[in-house]
């Protein structure tokens, strides 16, 4: 099996990862082993001989941190236990690797029980001790008769049972019977009894709700014993992804009936859904045409929109992916968070919100989102402004109200006039300025000379001259 980084999404920057921890009695596969490690990187241990994994053999990197690493278990077995009427053979040991095996012998007229996969041996698996076997008094009787689900045995009900004994067992009409229906006593013990098992009915009611019937006999039940097969087809206007669905077995006495769904709609796919990391909660069944809106996995981030159309019976699943943390808040120029920073970082899908310095305006969003690692955009927070006396001489210009000099805020209007001997071009409109980030826009005044003209007896125009050095400047 090959491991490889994380598929990264276009624009997204992957934390490196520091080396991956190091296990007791164990290593990292030669597969997954490599100079530099990533975000999202995943690392497979082994064991030593002797030891097994406890738990995930797996270890991912998360936010520059590795989960945590497996451990290797010491699977060896202690000396073998000691058994009722038989002895150890051979020397024994104060340790026993996985795998080993040791010898047993009964005691004179007791025997191996036969149920015992092999009567004299028992073997260390993983630090336990199985198969261990048992001695039974030769001739020893048997206590009652095995019960078996559903069926019953033909010979007679007893309390004891002579070493020898067989008893014959049977299950009930379209039962099947898996195992031996002749059960023996032996030195005490019972041989294994069989199983019936369950058979199915098909009813029309069930077959209703998955829009199917029976393809080739007529009527609306059907009797099926374990294993055997039932063909169905899908009812007139609806269809099935595979014909070979509408062929099942029964299992027990369960049918997984097939489904068929509308020509045209779309049949949500589990796997699919938990390959793109995606779950919706709804009908697994989606009309043609119909659009259904998916949800990510916990931590996870749409890769891009969660919506999906389904079109004459295929549907376009969105993916989700593991969403990276943002380390810290954001900064904002002449502007400060909202609360107090998350030392422990900010989920993506998170929003943070900033407020302004005093007399500071705020342009843009007042909260930002942490989306994959990155924050979207960040909000301004424009400066006021001042008035200068040497800017207002430079324009020729004063202000209306003295007493109103002060701090302004960005986009406030400021009311101005010409000083004396000084006019304003565009006499018909008032002379004002603008705040804009820190930066007053102010209105001019220019000398010049006035000429009225007069064109009749009862009108006068008048031109104002304005040198042009003062018009330019």
């Amino acid at each position: 099996m090959k491991f490889t980084s994380y598929e990264v999404p276009v624009g997204y920057t992957l934390q490196k990862c520091p080396k991956p921890p190091i296990i007791k009695d164990g290593e990292i596969t030669e597969e997954t082993r490599k100079s530099e490690y990533f975000t999202d990187d995943i690392v497979k241990y082994s064991c030593n001989p002797g030891f097994h994994i406890t738990g995930s053999d797996e270890s991912r990197c998360t936010e520059r941190t590795w989960l945590a690493a497996p451990q290797c278990s010491d699977i060896s077995c202690s000396p073998p236990p000691e058994i009722e009427n038989g002895v150890l053979t051979g020397k024994k040991k104060d340790q026993y690797a996985s795998g080993d095996k040791v010898r047993y012998r009964c005691n004179n007229g007791y025997a191996f029980e036969k149920k015992t996969n092999d009567k004299s041996e028992a073997i260390c698996e993983e630090t336990q001790w199985k198969s261990i076997p048992v001695c039974r008094k030769i001739g020893e009787p048997c206590g009652p008769a095995p019960v078996v689900q559903y069926g019953d045995y033909l010979g007679p009900k007893q309390n004891y049972y002579k070493s020898g004994y067989t008893m014959q067992y049977k299950c009930p009409n379209f039962y099947k019977t898996e195992g031996e229906t002749s059960v023996r006593c032996e030195n005490g013990v019972w041989g294994d009894p069989p199983v019936c098992l369950e058979p199915c009915t098909a009813n029309a009611k069930d077959m209703k709700e998955n829009n199917i019937d029976f393809k080739w006999i007529a009527g609306n039940k059907l009797y099926s014993e374990h294993d055997d097969e039932m063909e169905f087809r899908c009812i007139y206007g609806f269809e099935i992804s595979n014909q070979t669905h509408l062929r099942v077995k029964c299992k027990r006495g369960v049918i997984l009936y097939p489904k068929c769904i509308k020509i045209g709609s779309c049949l949500l796919s589990q796997s699919t859904m938990k390959q793109q990391n995606i779950y919706l909660n709804r009908s697994s069944e989606i009309s043609n045409g119909e659009t259904v809106t998916f949800e990510c996995y916990e931590k996870m981030v749409p890769e891009n929109v969660l919506q999906a159309t389904c079109v004459n019976g295929k549907l376009d699943y969105p993916k989700c992916l593991f969403a990276e943390k943002c380390k810290s808040a954001p900064e904002v120029q002449n502007g400060k968070l909202k609360g107090e920073q998350n030392q422990g970082g900010y989920d993506s899908g998170s929003t943070v919100e900033f407020e302004c310095d005093p007399q500071h305006v705020l342009s843009g969003p007042i909260s930002v989102k942490c989306e994959r690692g990155q924050w979207s955009d960040l909000p301004q927070c424009l400066k006021p402004c001042k008035i200068f006396t040497k800017d207002l001489n430079a324009r020729n210009v004063e202000l209306i109200s003295p007493e109103d000099e002060h701090i302004y805020e960005n986009g406030d209007e400021v009311d101005f006039k010409c000083k004396t001997g000084f006019k304003n071009i565009n006499s018909g409109n008032p002379l004002k300025g603008e705040c804009n980030d820190g930066k007053m826009k102010y209105p001019k005044c220019f000398q010049g000379c006035r000429m009225v003209l007069k064109t009749s007896k009862h009108q006068s125009n008048s031109i104002e001259f304005v040198p042009l050095k003062n018009i330019h400047e």
